[in-house]
């Protein structure tokens, strides 16, 4: 996933490239093993909704971590 720096902390990076509509981009995480993906909004808002919005991907991340700690 990435390597630790000298200050110990996880290093990685991400690519963020704008697609056709103005809030549609591809995500990807520069893992081999992980696809990339499409973030938008959903049409309402200006989007397509051909993909999660940040506001989704930011509560499921959040849920994961929560559940991890808690399975773990």
């Amino acid at each position: 996933m990435g390597e630790k720096s000298k200050n110990g902390y996880l290093d990685f990076e991400i690519d963020l490239k704008l697609k056709e509509s103005p809030f549609q981009f591809e995500v990807d995480f520069k893992v081999p093993e992980v696809e990339k993906f499409v973030v938008d909004e959903p049409p309402d808002t200006g989007g397509e909704g051909k993909g999660s919005n940040a506001s989704r991907l930011l509560a499921s991340a959040t849920g994961f971590c929560l559940s991890a700690n808690l399975a773990f």
